[in-house]
């Protein structure tokens, strides 16, 4: 990341995702609020838990059993956000096949987290990126909806964030869907979640492209 983009956008009250360690040590250099960050690489080494935690990230993803189970040491001083995976046939690039577990496998490990003492807080996804059509969007944040209900009905897991990622189109050409366009539909079906779900999103490639 450009450090100069980075120390704008925080100027202007953004809040960042992390993925690397190295991105950890940017952001302290720029005085960035460890509040406003969580760590989305669902896979982690225990040198980069420590490196977050260090700087005051509390917040991380995570989209599998084994990875839960490197937070047990740290209970109680983390929260987790559950990563699910959802395919994008109008992405540039899917991440679906590299990051987030399959919806039907979310309640075991949500149940799993339960018997581990971890504080599951929300949800997140990211269906690819540069999306030519809202479709993909729109059926994840109605799949979490479903999810997080159940969730809460179940007692499985109080689920009060939702993070929907990123993949909103940058303006390359004249093809590119307008932005307000494309989140029209976003934003009705983000209506219909929970009065308790936070939304948070990851946009950019549309903020700096």
């Amino acid at each position: 990341p450009d450090p100069t983009v980075v120390a704008t956008l925080a100027a202007e009250g953004a809040c960042f995702d992390i993925a690397t360690s190295g991105e950890i040590a940017m952001l302290q250099s720029l005085y960035v609020n460890p509040r406003n960050t969580i760590h989305t690489h669902p896979i982690k080494r225990d040198r980069d838990i420590r490196d977050a935690l260090r700087f005051g990230c509390t917040t991380f993803v995570v989209d599998n059993s084994d990875e839960l189970l490197k937070f047990v040491r740290y209970r109680g001083r983390v929260a987790l956000l559950l990563r699910v995976c959802f395919r994008s046939k109008d992405a540039k690039i899917d991440l679906s096949k590299k990051f987030g577990c399959p919806l039907e496998e979310a309640g075991n490990l949500l149940e799993q987290a339960k018997t581990l003492g971890l504080n599951v807080k929300g949800l997140s996804f990211h269906v690819g990126s540069q999306c030519s059509s809202p479709a993909a969007h729109v059926n994840a944040i109605r799949s979490c909806n479903a999810l997080i209900r159940k969730a809460y009905s179940d007692d499985l897991a109080h689920l009060g964030i939702l993070d929907i990622g990123g993949g909103f189109p940058a303006a390359y050409d004249a093809n590119t869907p307008a932005i307000e366009a494309y989140c029209a539909p976003l934003r009705e079906a983000l209506s219909e979640l929970p009065a308790w779900v936070e939304t948070i999103a990851e946009p950019g490639r549309a903020l700096v492209a």
